[in-house]
């Protein structure tokens, strides 16, 4: 890790508390890509991500 005396605000920020020992030895954390939907019923979003309806 960059000291901090070395290291600007932004990169303490992102790095401060992470330990990449405990992440399999990556460097960065890593990211998870993800997102929440909504739907009026369960019913709808099963025809949505089948493809029977448009959304």
């Amino acid at each position: 890790m960059i000291p901090d005396s070395k290291a600007g605000f932004s990169t303490r920020c992102i790095h401060h508390g992470y330990d990449a020992y405990a992440g399999h030895g990556s460097l960065n954390p890593p990211l998870y890509l993800s997102s929440t939907y909504t739907f009026p019923t369960s019913a709808d979003g099963s025809a949505r991500f089948a493809g029977e309806q448009a959304g």
